[in-house]
């Protein structure tokens, strides 16, 4: 296989118009990819951090609801105040009869004394 100088001339030429400048788009879209994996990468790191900082938000915020304990003792608690606000309530109605007595007997010795005791 003998290379004379045209082919070789032309090998080269073929080289420099054909495969360099591939190589060079390659390279740069190479290139171009890296950074736009770099700036996707921090954007993700950065929603990741966000994320984690809301997880521990919420975690912190689970930790102080009431377990079902404590959830059951208030259920009882809120029933022990209704029987009592139902008593008071009943025990309210005696004293809005006691209040009328008292309303009509003051009424009276107003009129008594308005009426000179007549």
């Amino acid at each position: 296989m003998n290379l004379d100088m045209d082919t070789v001339d032309h090998a080269l030429r073929w080289l420099q118009v054909v495969v360099v400048p591939l190589f060079l788009y390659i390279r740069s879209q190479f290139s171009s990819l890296r950074s736009d994996m770099a700036q996707f990468k921090a954007k993700k790191d950065k929603e990741l951090k966000e994320l984690n900082e809301r997880i521990t938000r919420n975690e912190a915020a689970l930790c102080n609801l009431p377990d079902n304990k404590a959830m059951h003792e208030l259920a009882l608690a809120v029933e022990r105040l209704r029987s009592d606000v139902v008593g008071m309530g009943a025990e309210l109605g005696g004293l809005k009869n006691l209040v009328e007595k008292v309303d009509r007997i003051v009424e009276r010795q107003e009129d008594h004394l308005l009426n000179g005791g007549k």
